[in-house]
């Protein structure tokens, strides 16, 4: 599976790409638009920042979603 496929999965499973922004938002107090988090599926790349919170959020690890930065480890889901 692509990352930019477990993006997507990762955005559908926390709600969209609407409640992805509000929650990151809410979480880290910087205003993040659902623009923002439609650029990040589109080009396959979440921020580094905001990689763990995604991760915890949507159960797909970050070593899937960002393995440039967190290695690529064999595939888990965060509990």
């Amino acid at each position: 599976m692509s990352k930019q496929v477990l993006i997507s999965e990762a955005i559908k499973a926390i709600g969209g790409y609407s409640a992805t922004a509000r929650l990151i938002s809410q979480k880290t107090q910087k205003p993040i638009t659902y623009q923002a988090v439609q650029s990040w599926e589109r080009y396959g790349n979440i921020p580094s920042k905001y990689v763990l919170l995604v991760a915890q959020e949507s159960g797909i690890s970050e070593h899937l979603l960002s393995p440039e930065v967190f290695g690529n480890k064999k595939a888990r889901l965060v509990s």
